[in-house]
């Protein structure tokens, strides 16, 4: 799944779920930090999916900002 469009290729080092936030590296070492809430990812998911019961709960915990 593509999650962002960038100009270097970045590697996923980790994802914090208190803080929400996905860790990833270049291969220069930079790394960056990126808002992500899993709740979004799954609610993409299940609607990709076809699966509306499952996409209504994930929407639950979506934050309206």
């Amino acid at each position: 799944m593509k999650l962002l469009n960038a100009d270097k290729r970045q590697f996923i080092l980790g994802y914090d779920g208190k803080l929400n936030r996905l860790y990833m590296i270049d291969k220069n070492l930079n790394i960056s930090s990126f808002s992500l809430l899993l709740s979004l990812v799954n609610y993409q998911s299940a609607i990709l999916n076809d699966d509306q019961h499952g996409a209504e709960l994930f929407f639950k915990d979506i934050p309206e900002s």
